[in-house]
């Protein structure tokens, strides 16, 4: 079975031998059929077969880069090889990346979870972003209520609160673009924009208390809730609530570090460059061995122009979630004034 993975300049050609395969990509990549005139800049194959264990080096000359206890008994091993990587999630899969050839190669258990099957994916398509001039963030975006071709790129580590904030946002006159997957383009053509964002299409995790904080959601959701107390929603999907998606490239016009929320009023607060870099490149950047620390280098490059050239703020969500869209759009257009 064969598939195309199209968005921004970037062309993925995916195979697989199960169609399940390619039917749990619907939720994490856009998926479709291709034309024998297509050409790809990278590739995806897909094989139902015992994985890797980081009980065992993938080849014999690897260097063990990174190794992490995801949970009691699963463990995520990073090695490197001569020219290729290979990343191990004991159980679920083990994936073998070119870098050079833009290639990736994934063994997937029987009893792989669809969360796990969409980290090393995202692993291959982070790489396959790079090696086309493009950059995947840990981050959230919005449209700004006065155009459509800017934006706020919102930063934050996991569990601190994005979807709610950006999908408040997106009910409330912005746009949304993303609420965790970013990709930062740097333009060459000296009329256009010196850096644009758009957001890789996926579908939201929305967690009860979102749900609980944004009732405007309510017809979107099922009562069937994963062991983390979430549940899928697609991006095709909020256009029925009244939330308007943005597919486009839009220009960061606005930079925010999203802080803890508070129990009084929303507060946002001009922050240095020097301490918003930094809080962004701790959840950001990882340098992992020669290939990696070049990718390293010209992200934390492209991260640090773009913060020198925009403002950079923090931002403090309080009690009244209903009221931060127009909080927000009242301070911002203050700032600019």
């Amino acid at each position: 079975m064969k598939r195309a993975c199209k968005f921004n300049g970037l062309s993925i050609f995916i195979e697989a031998d199960d169609a399940e395969l390619l039917d749990a990509l619907d939720a994490y990549l856009p998926v479709s059929k291709f034309s024998l005139e297509d050409s790809f800049n990278a590739s995806i194959e897909l094989v139902r077969e015992p994985p890797v264990t980081s009980q065992s080096k993938p080849i014999v000359d690897c260097k063990l880069l990174d190794q992490v206890e995801l949970a009691p008994e699963v463990t995520q091993t990073l090695w490197q090889g001569e020219n290729a990587y290979h990343l191990t999630v004991d159980h679920q899969f083990s994936l073998t990346l070119c870098a050079e050839r833009n290639s990736a190669s994934m063994k997937i258990g029987q009893s792989c979870l669809s969360l796990a099957l969409f980290s090393g994916l995202l692993f291959a398509v982070d790489f396959a972003l790079w090696r086309c001039g493009q950059y995947l963030l840990h981050a959230a975006a919005v449209t700004l209520p006065w155009s459509q071709k800017s934006c706020a790129v919102i930063f934050a580590p996991s569990g601190h609160g994005k979807t709610t904030t950006t999908l408040s946002l997106a009910a409330d006159g912005y746009g949304f673009i993303t609420d965790d997957a970013v990709v930062l383009c740097k333009s060459s053509a000296t009329q256009e924009p010196a850096m644009t964002v758009w957001g890789l299409p996926r579908d939201l995790k929305v967690h009860t208390k979102t749900a609980n904080l944004l009732p405007v959601l309510a017809p979107l959701l099922t009562n069937i809730w994963n062991i983390d107390d979430e549940q899928s929603v697609a991006i095709a999907t909020l256009p029925q609530i009244g939330i308007k998606t943005v597919r486009h490239n839009a220009e960061p016009d606005v930079l925010i570090l999203l802080g803890p929320r508070n129990e009084r009023d929303h507060q946002l607060l001009e922050i240095s460059k020097t301490e918003f870099l930094m809080d962004v490149m701790k959840d950001n950047l990882r340098a992992s061995g020669e290939m990696g620390g070049k990718k390293t280098s010209e992200q934390f490059e492209t991260l640090s122009a773009l913060v020198s050239l925009k403002p950079t703020f923090s931002l403090s969500v309080g009690n009244n979630i209903n009221s931060l869209a127009s909080y927000l759009t009242r301070e911002l257009q203050f700032i600019q004034k």
